[in-house]
């Protein structure tokens, strides 16, 4: 079918919605349910100052920050979208003494130590991720911003982690944590783990006037479709 095809669906939409005949209800003013949109807005905010860095980590419960940490450009490396494994698989490929079965090795034993069930270990990403060089310390941040999180996906971050402990060793990586960015209703059943709520965040936290706009339009229009979840 061709893209012309659908509009006469699209003029049945416009029917339903009661908008104008110019589709102006293609172009209001949404919201974005994908936690990445608010992970970018959180790190545009993070790299602003090494402080705020400082302000998320201890925002956590139990709190990320501790007196061996250094908050200061040198000692703080953030990242959004996580790839460091990908990146080891990509070096071994392009270094002419690990070319070609060494490679592939790497990343089978990657996937078998990381996924339970299957999975790419280079499509594995998680949200955020803060390396703090003085204390040599990881923290993977996984972040949800319209539903709850998945176990599963949860201790494959985990393993993401030791994974790394284990390549890098104690020079680089001392040891790495998994810390849960969501909603605070989803957070109920996470109390054991690192946990932190968007509203705490945004409401407490964040002073970036713009910055935080953002995070709590998306946390009311969250309200108005799931009321249940406040």
């Amino acid at each position: 079918m061709k893209i012309e095809d659908f509009k006469s669906d699209l003029d049945f939409l416009y029917q339903q919605n009661k908008t104008k005949k110019d589709y102006s209800f293609v172009v209001q003013d949404y919201y974005s349910r994908e936690e990445r949109h608010y992970c970018a807005y959180l790190f545009s905010w993070l790299i602003q100052d090494p402080q705020n860095v400082k302000i998320f980590l201890e925002s956590f419960s139990p709190s990320l920050s501790d007196k061996n940490d250094l908050f200061d450009s040198e000692h703080v490396k953030l990242f959004y979208e996580f790839t460091w494994l990908r990146d080891i698989i990509y070096e071994f490929g392009r270094h002419s003494g690990l070319k070609g079965q060494k490679k592939e090795d790497l990343k089978s034993a990657l996937n078998d130590f990381v996924f339970t069930d299957g999975g790419d270990i280079q499509k594995k990403k998680p949200d955020l991720a803060i390396y703090l060089k003085n204390s040599k310390k990881l923290i993977l941040i996984e972040a949800k911003f319209e539903e709850g999180f998945d176990h599963t996906q949860i201790e494959e971050t985990i393993k993401y982690g030791e994974a790394l402990e284990g390549l890098l060793g104690n020079g680089i990586i001392q040891k790495s944590f998994v810390a849960l960015l969501g909603r605070a209703y989803y957070l109920r059943n996470y109390r054991n783990v690192y946990h932190l709520s968007w509203e705490n965040l945004a409401e407490n936290k964040i002073k970036d006037s713009e910055i935080k706009k953002e995070i709590l339009k998306g946390l009311e229009n969250q309200i108005r479709i799931h009321p249940k979840t406040i």
